[in-house]
């Protein structure tokens, strides 16, 4: 099926396709609808969506407010950019892939109100512009995913209650996880490989701080900074394991505006990193460690070399037999 020119899906129908369907997008082609969109294949026939323009960006489906669902499930989107406004969306097994020079700010999928559930999905992509991006939302939930080479992966953008969790972020060159004015957001369970800038940054001199943030049993392997609190935020850290990174926990308030960040880390490793800790008008509390340099500041931490069990095929369960009193391997780093 090709889309050769901007179509409307009016209110009170219903854009869907067959499974196995293969939908082209021409130049200039879009769909914007006014009503649901429910995009379901099958695991044996899902349904692919392709954007043949020869332009970087390229929205190929948009939801209005008026459209209540939109739901994608099996679906295969190649080059083409979505957008949500005000619609309940529900991404199941969804591919994304991008080999365009897409601006930096384009997004795979924009999400304007609504709400969100994003499950089993993956993005494989090529560092240009962005993943999901999620604005003004409450309880978004994001999980389970798989994001290959893109830039702030998963961004929260004033929203509260959310979830991100058992998401695996390889090879990103920019963030991957983004919160900007955030409330309550739970980060668990989830692995980072290969961040070339902040796998986590929780606050924006631009947006604004981010508040009452989780950031529990999450793993971060060659990441340049594994933890970036800044202007004005605030985490509760808990299980992590850092390994060699350039910085472990970076807790800074840049403004000059008499206002600092502050995070409480505690029953995590740190190992192989320049400079495991970094503040800067702003505080960092840290109990029960274990690290491999010195630990400012702490509480009940050991100097240590953590052994795991196998760290060349990222296995980094802990058979060390030294652990901070009351600790044991159960108690302490990324428990997987």
């Amino acid at each position: 099926m090709l889309i050769s020119e901007p179509m409307s899906i009016g209110d009170g129908e219903i854009l869907s396709f067959e499974p196995g369907s293969v939908v082209r997008f021409a130049e200039g082609a879009k769909i914007t609808s006014y009503s649901d969109v429910i995009i379901k294949g099958t695991a044996e026939e899902p349904i692919t969506l392709i954007s043949e323009d020869p332009i970087n960006d390229h929205w190929i489906l948009e939801t209005q407010e008026s459209a209540n669902r939109f739901e994608l499930s099996h679906v295969n989107i190649i080059n083409g950019l979505l957008t949500s406004r005000g619609s309940n969306c529900n991404f199941q097994n969804v591919n994304f892939f991008n080999d365009k020079d897409i601006e930096w700010n384009s997004a795979a999928t924009r999400f304007w109100g609504g709400e969100v559930l994003i499950e089993n999905c993956n993005l494989d992509w090529n560092r240009k512009g962005e993943g999901f991006l999620v604005h003004d939302i409450h309880q978004p939930i994001v999980r389970n995913c798989t994001f290959k080479k893109i830039n702030d992966a998963v961004e929260y953008l004033g929203c509260t209650d959310g979830v991100i969790s058992n998401c695996t972020f390889l090879s990103n060159s920019d963030d991957a996880i983004d919160l900007n004015a955030c409330d309550n957001i739970l980060l668990t369970n989830n692995e980072f490989y290969g961040t070339q800038d902040r796998a986590m940054e929780i606050g924006s001199e631009g947006f604004g701080s981010s508040t009452n943030i989780k950031v529990i049993n999450n793993l971060f392997v060659d990441c340049k900074i594994a933890v970036n609190v800044k202007e004005n935020s605030d985490a509760i850290i808990e299980n992590v394991t850092i390994i060699r990174g350039k910085t472990g926990f970076e807790i800074i308030n840049e403004e000059d505006n008499d206002l600092s960040s502050y995070a409480y880390a505690k029953n995590s490793i740190i190992q192989g990193t320049k400079w495991p800790t970094y503040t800067n008008q702003s505080t960092l509390d840290i109990t029960d460690f274990m690290s491999n340099e010195i630990l400012e500041n702490a509480t009940n931490t050991i100097q240590t070399e953590v052994i795991f069990a196998d760290s060349t095929q990222n296995d980094y369960r802990i058979i060390s037999d030294e652990f901070p009193d009351g600790q044991d391997a159960s108690t302490m780093g990324y428990q997987k």
